[in-house]
């Protein structure tokens, strides 16, 4: 049995990126920079003294310049380097503890591997002294979990039960439930620590972003921005850079800085509005050039899908935006994220101001969605955000259709991704992202507070967003699943950064018991804590009839012949997923 290292084992990039010298050394230069300064405007001030001695409307001049410029100029750049310093040093601080805390994961994951090698060794061996069938009991890969118990004469087949002594074996049998329990207790210390490391990971960019914002804030963008490179490599001038961008005219940027600002959460849901829509109309219009430049040369995403796929988003987008003006023509469309997650095509839509909206509502779809397919459940979306606008609650509202994620593919087209949990780790960390980002941009643009944020997932989506909301720096109003694919077995309602759990199913829903039970998945109904309602047509709604996001009225099939999805027109699901959105205590 092959048995990775910890650097193998743990999810993405490496939180231990950079060191503290480099930090020290960007100070040693703003330091040098800000001597400089002070000896610059000390010369300035001495010069004073001579050009007093002097007449002219020229020394007149030059004297009111240094009164009025230089001097005030270099006080300012003077405060702007303290500033800096201060944010840098932030940043270094917070680089030393997350460096330090990732290397004791990967010391602990390495010693966890270790234990997971040692007992495979000794099951192989008390494998060998039970008998020769009994070497199947002993998993061939070492994230699979071993049996508590080992074979007996009973499990074994007939001839080898006839010859079979205990003797001989009792010494393994009786040994073998030891080294089983140090693996099985290794693999979940191991999966404890890949949501530590990613969370890490998400800290590090938090920490990057911080600084950026407050770089931002400084006029020394050349000097920094040169700096940077050297230090913290691109990431943080990238980020400044963009920020600025913010303040220009986007119609003058290229495709590739607006694909930076449509998915950088640093800038307003506004801009990245704009800049997502630029982007857009760019890729329609050359979509062979936005394949390469959006990475997606060589991937799976073939160039013939991709241009199906921003044709049918420009779709979905004009129609939110019909449906949207007859509901009120005053709530805005926004399209946000247009970019590239696992080299699958990501975007989000939402009806109403993430800027400005009081209760936000973030959809997450499961199983088979993408992109080019958003168009046909974004009318779902549409109907929560009707359900809580319409509710006569004093919250402005705002609901976002994300897809934001490679999400798994159906079992028929021979993928069995929906029966693993690599796709819901692989969306949790962006999903997670953009849940804090929603609160944090408020806050960096001074905006009004977020009363009411609501993540309602559907099927696979709620398996990826419970693995988000066990990353997110923030905690939510409130957490729906329906029709759910199942959660990870280790879920615990404390461990959901939200402070209300729901969880829904229908009992015309046939599907979503399949992924869970094949997956060994864990139902969220059954969770300690979850407020459980039903979706048979309470609160004057209609029940569900089928595992289905959405569906159009009339849908049906011979052996569902009025198809009814939980946030179809009139579902009792939907009526209570909008009520939810629509409450604030």
């Amino acid at each position: 049995m092959i048995v990775p290292d910890a650097k193998e084992v743990l999810p993405g990039k490496s939180p231990i990126i950079g060191s503290l010298a480099e930090i020290n050394a960007l100070q040693a230069v703003l330091r040098s920079i800000d001597s400089d300064i002070q000896d610059y405007s000390s010369l300035a001030s001495n010069s004073l003294y001579y050009l007093h001695q002097l007449e002219g409307v020229g020394i007149e001049k030059l004297i009111l310049k240094i009164f009025e410029v230089l001097l005030p100029s270099s006080r300012s750049i003077s405060h702007d380097i303290t500033d800096a310093r201060k944010a840098i040093n932030k940043y270094g601080e917070v680089l030393e503890k997350l460096q330090c805390e990732a290397r004791a994961i990967l010391d602990i994951v390495d010693s966890e591997l270790s234990n997971i090698r040692n007992a495979a060794e000794q099951l192989l061996m008390f494998a060998a002294a039970i008998g020769p069938h009994a070497k199947s009991y002993v998993p061939a890969v070492w994230s699979v979990a071993p049996p508590m118990h080992a074979p007996t004469a009973e499990e074994l087949d007939a001839l080898q039960s006839a010859s079979f002594t205990f003797n001989p074996q009792k010494d393994a049998i009786n040994r073998w439930p030891f080294s089983a329990n140090i693996w099985v207790k290794a693999l979940d210390q191991i999966s404890d620590h890949k949501y530590k490391w990613q969370r890490l990971i998400s800290e590090r960019d938090q920490a990057e972003k911080d600084l950026a914002t407050a770089l931002q804030l400084t006029p020394l963008n050349a000097q920094l921005t040169a700096l940077s490179r050297q230090t913290i490599k691109s990431k943080v001038s990238d980020l400044w850079h963009e920020l600025f961008l913010e303040k220009r005219n986007l119609d003058t940027l290229s495709f590739v800085d607006l694909l930076k600002l449509s998915g950088n959460r640093g800038v307003s849901a506004q801009t990245q509005n704009e800049a997502s829509r630029l982007a857009l109309a760019y890729a329609v219009s050359n979509p062979m050039q936005a394949h390469r430049l959006m990475g997606f040369a060589g991937s799976q995403t073939s160039p013939e899908f991709f241009e199906a796929q921003i044709y049918c988003l420009n779709h979905a987008l004009k129609e939110a935006e019909k449906i949207t003006a007859e509901i009120d023509p005053s709530i805005p469309t926004q399209l946000i994220g247009f970019g590239n997650h696992d080299d699958y095509l990501t975007a989000a839509i939402s009806i109403g101001d993430l800027d400005t909206a009081s209760a936000i509502g973030v959809g997450v779809s499961g199983m088979r969605s993408n992109v080019g397919n958003m168009g046909e459940t974004l009318p779902g979306v549409i109907n929560v955000f009707k359900e809580a606008h319409f509710a006569q609650s004093e919250l402005s509202v705002a609901a976002v259709h994300w897809i934001g994620y490679r999400s798994p593919k159906a079992p028929w087209y021979g993928d069995f991704g929906v029966f693993t949990s690599s796709h819901a780790q692989s969306g949790a960390v962006p999903l997670a992202s953009f849940i804090d980002e929603l609160y944090s941009n408020r806050q960096a643009h001074s905006g009004p507070e977020i009363k009411n944020l609501t993540v309602f997932a559907f099927s696979y989506g709620s398996t990826t967003a419970t693995e988000a909301l066990r990353l997110t720096n923030h905690t939510v109003d409130n957490y729906i699943t329906y029709g759910s694919a199942g959660v990870s077995t280790a879920t615990v309602s404390a461990a959901i950064n939200a402070d209300n759990f729901y969880a829904t199913h229908a009992d015309g829903d046939g599907i979503a018991q399949i992924g869970s039970k094949v997956s060994r998945r864990l139902d969220p109904r059954e969770i300690d804590g979850v407020r459980v309602f039903d979706s048979e047509g309470a609160l004057d709604g209609k029940r569900v009839t089928a595992h289905e996001m959405y569906t159009t009225a009339g849908t049906g099939s011979i052996l569902n012949w009025q198809k009814r999805g939980y946030l179809s027109d009139d579902a009792s699901s939907l009526r209570m997923i909008g009520k939810v959105l629509a409450h604030h205590d």
